[in-house]
């Protein structure tokens, strides 16, 4: 009696177990009807039968299921609100200007024949300084904007203080090419910087190397004198070349927080 009992409760709960079947409705607009074993975020996995192998669908090719309780589960909106965070990350990356790097800058710098070469007595100086940039924005083909903020002090090795500040606004491909323009502060006076350059990037941190080219102007502070009628030094109202500046800069850019 005990084994008939035993028999018929197993017997019972096969029928119940087998009876609570779902729907699975494929993008193909086929049907099955299965028991749902577990649902990943990439494949849903069923049963055919009770004491089956479990077989398993990528989610991409799901419509919809219907589970033996009435539930349903449409996985097209699931694909589309992925599609949407997805999109809204690369709107965050494209919009999101708060990106800051900052690292040192070592160089040497080529002066031409003027001021500056004259006052220096050498034609190389050497350059320490510091660089702090700001991404603008980011592109989704990995090109964008930068800000660049560089001061630097020149002349160390000739027992000299030479400090200079260089602000560029500039433009990097996703191949690590770059290029800008922007002004130039030093003890020569005012003027514009063209600067052009390559990144590389190793792991979290970047190593730029850069050409920047200063070309030579009037310098304001020191005007030319000639000799007038009487012998006597006067303004020529002419002023002195300050001579060409370029740059070899090489260092390395960390993420600021």
């Amino acid at each position: 009696m005990k084994k008939l009992l035993l028999f018929s409760f197993f017997f019972a709960l096969f029928i119940k177990i087998n009876a609570q079947k779902d729907q699975v409705t494929l993008k193909t607009g086929e049907t099955l009807t299965v028991k749902i074993a577990e649902v990943t975020p990439s494949q849903i996995k069923f049963l055919k039968t009770l004491d089956g192998p479990i077989y398993s669908l990528n989610k991409a090719e799901v419509f919809m299921i219907v589970y033996e309780d009435g539930r349903k589960q449409l996985f097209e909106q699931e694909n589309n609100s992925n599609i949407k965070n997805q999109n809204a990350k690369i709107e965050d990356e494209v919009l999101d200007p708060s990106k800051r790097y900052g690292g040192p800058r070592i160089g040497l710098t080529y002066l031409s024949e003027g001021f500056i070469s004259d006052k220096v007595g050498a034609q190389f100086i050497s350059q320490f300084g510091w660089q702090f940039e700001t991404r603008l924005f980011k592109l989704a083909d990995g090109s964008g904007a930068l800000f660049e903020v560089i001061p630097l002090i020149g002349g160390l090795d000739r027992g000299m203080f030479l400090p200079s500040i260089s602000t560029v606004l500039g433009y990097r491909l996703a191949n690590g090419i770059e290029f800008g323009i922007g002004p130039n502060l030093s003890l020569s006076g005012f003027g514009l910087v063209y600067a052009i350059g390559f990144s590389f990037k190793s792991g979290a941190v970047t190593f730029p190397i850069n050409l920047v080219f200063a070309p030579s102007s009037r310098n304001p502070y020191y005007e030319e004198f000639k000799y007038g009628n009487n012998g006597t030094l006067i303004p020529s109202g002419e002023y002195e070349k300050t001579g060409s500046r370029l740059s070899l800069l090489i260092g390395f850019n960390s993420r600021k927080r």
